[in-house]
């Protein structure tokens, strides 16, 4: 007997997003939050993990970026005023969804 999960096993599963439009956060100024958008998913009673990334696969700085995946919110913010240059970049991240039970 084989005991499969639709959820992760079914090949007919699937996640659908929507993108999030690029914003701009400048250093040393008020915080930013992002709420990234739920994900469709089929069959809907399947739950979805988020994962928030780089796209480089480069690890996230946590002094500025922040990720709840519980609510989906992104949070951008760095307040340092002597060491910010060193933080100058531009980060390019991904919210990727994995399906549990």
């Amino acid at each position: 007997m084989t005991i499969e999960n639709p959820c992760r096993d079914d090949p007919a599963h699937s996640l659908a997003s929507t993108s999030i439009p690029n914003q701009a956060y400048v250093l040393t100024k008020a915080k930013v939050e992002i709420t990234v958008p739920s994900f469709i998913s089929s069959p809907s009673y399947c739950k979805v993990d988020y994962i928030l990334e780089t796209q480089d696969g480069s690890a996230l700085d946590a002094e500025v970026i922040q990720f709840d995946p519980l609510t989906r919110v992104i949070t951008i913010e760095y307040l340092d005023f002597v060491n910010f240059a060193a933080k100058a970049k531009q980060h390019l991240l991904k919210v990727t969804g994995q399906s549990s039970s």
